[in-house]
């Protein structure tokens, strides 16, 4: 197997997310304020660049977790060639749940980005538990909060691409002519994609759930919204809370920037209430509308 191959490793994607200049600021902000002479625990390092800052923040130590093998062994690679990090980081092929420090080295700071696109599904808040329970000292978390939001609107764009995507259907399904409703009904059982740099929100944002990271035990949540009657769209996305005071905040909300694209649901004909349940056992999103 090859190194660096988008089947091997998918080097498109870390580049969309090295390509990410305000995910990749408000980190290095929110680290340089945080890791000076602290022993840090960068979970899902990846490329491991958030390692790499806390290295030029002045940090004493950096444990970078990468599960993916191929990932870890293409960066590892590049790592022992370079002069540039030294001993500081010590990349270590594992999950943070098999991960023991060692015992000379006290940890005070866990860095993550195992953020999904809406907040919960790539295990931060049951990553963040594990480690925190296993080391007490751990006293800064970057993030160290994560909002679930939504915001509720109609958008153009939403529907010409609901009535293209039933076209297509229609004309080569034969089981779904006449069968708009029913097509309606069930693409919104999934969340869909969009950046809406065009939109304007007719709600004001509002918060679903929150994650106090470290706290926080488990990630499941369930919840039930109104939809009014003018608006088709539900975009749910995260905040997630880089600093301590709440001033270095990361989100894809609708109109943001980031490699994250912000999550949707269309609304079905005449429906006016949608529950969203997450589940971490099934990493997975369920929707029911009424």
């Amino acid at each position: 197997m090859i190194w660096g191959s988008d089947y091997a490793f998918p080097i498109s994607y870390h580049r969309a997310m090295l390509e990410d200049t305000q995910r990749i600021e408000l980190y290095k902000k929110a680290i340089e304020s945080t890791v000076q002479d602290k022993v840090v625990i960068d979970v899902g390092a990846g490329t491991g660049i958030l390692s790499l800052y806390a290295v030029q923040a002045g940090a004493k130590k950096i444990y970078a977790l990468e599960k993916d093998f191929e990932t870890y062994n293409f960066i590892h690679g590049l790592v022992q060639k370079s002069t540039i990090v030294g001993k500081t980081i010590e990349f270590i092929n594992t999950s943070s749940f098999d991960f023991s420090i060692e015992p000379f080295d006290i940890p005070q700071v866990l860095i993550s980005e195992l953020i999904g696109a809406v907040g919960p599904e790539e295990g931060i808040v049951e990553a963040f538990f594990d480690l925190k329970t296993k080391n007490p000292s751990l006293a800064s978390f970057i993030p160290h909060t994560i909002d679930i939001c939504c915001d509720i609107f109609y958008s153009d764009f939403v529907e010409n691409e609901f009535q293209n995507n039933y076209t297509i259907y229609s004309r080569n399904l034969p089981y779904f002519k006449n069968e708009e409703t029913l097509f309606g009904d069930m693409y919104a059982q999934k969340f869909l994609f969009h950046n809406f740099m065009e939109e304007t929100a007719v709600s004001d944002q509002q918060i679903l759930k929150t994650y106090s990271l470290g706290i926080d035990q488990i990630s499941d949540f369930k919840v039930e919204i109104k939809v009014p009657e003018h608006a088709n769209t539900i975009a749910v996305f995260f905040k997630a809370y880089l600093d301590v005071n709440n001033t270095v905040t990361l989100t894809n909300c609708p109109g943001s920037s980031l490699h994250w694209l912000t999550p949707y649901l269309r609304k079905p004909y005449k429906k006016e209430r949608v529950t969203i349940e997450y589940r971490s056992k099934n990493k997975f999103f369920f929707v029911h509308w009424d």
